[in-house]
């Protein structure tokens, strides 16, 4: 069976190069696709409101008619308009990515699936969940981007590495690093937040884009 491209995507994201959707959903999808429409729902919501990002939404899918539509598990898009896709654009398919089922699945996500043509889980313990509730257009994908996440060639530099964001002074990610820290091993940390912690001001490298992400993972 021979694969066709989609003609059109429309992508809710942002063009950003320190973020994992776009590095790593984006691009992946617009190597297979005939056209990808970003949709920066973040950055909208932020200059004009929720409500105004939710019509223009809408607005994008009755003018263009994409054959589908990739959102993130987020909250920001109301049922009513998930709803509204059906009805300014009947063909258009809706999959929604769900990563955080372990905190999000009572609260949030096992409600928005029932509002999405398909949902793409990255804890494959849930399907039985969304089963339970007699939801079955979950798939499981365990997917990267090859074009990142690859080997290379390079010396090894660190023996411990964190990349990721504080969360709060309180949280396990703060007491781990510490503890490492204060034990002597030899630990470097990335990611946005953490400049404002001066006890690690000395393994502190910043945040990173995906490129620079691999060299420190490799």
């Amino acid at each position: 069976m021979m694969y066709k491209k989609p003609s059109k995507i429309l992508f809710c994201g942002t063009k950003n190069k320190y973020g994992f959707s776009y590095q790593h959903w984006y691009l992946t999808l617009e190597k297979n696709c005939n056209q990808v429409i970003i949709f920066d729902y973040h950055w909208i919501d932020i200059c004009y409101g929720r409500a105004v990002m939710n019509e223009k939404f809408l607005e994008i899918i009755k003018r263009d008619k994409p054959d589908y539509v990739f959102l993130p598990s987020i909250n920001e898009f109301y049922f009513d308009t998930l709803l509204g896709v059906r009805e300014v654009s009947p063909k258009t398919k809706v999959i929604m990515s769900f990563g955080d089922d372990d905190t999000q699945f009572e609260s949030f996500s096992r409600y928005a699936m029932l509002f999405v043509d398909y949902g793409f889980l990255y804890q494959k313990k849930y399907v039985r969940k969304y089963a339970k509730e007699g939801i079955k257009n979950v798939f499981c994908i365990n997917g990267l981007n090859t074009d990142f996440f690859r080997p290379m060639k390079i010396k090894k530099k660190y023996d411990v590495t964190f990349i990721g964001q504080p969360l709060s002074d309180k949280s396990l990610r703060y007491e781990y690093i510490k503890f490492l820290k204060d034990k002597g091993i030899n630990i470097r940390l990335f990611g946005w937040g953490w400049d404002k912690y001066n006890e690690f001001k000395d393994i502190y490298g910043g945040p990173l884009e995906s490129k620079d992400m691999i060299k420190v993972l490799n």
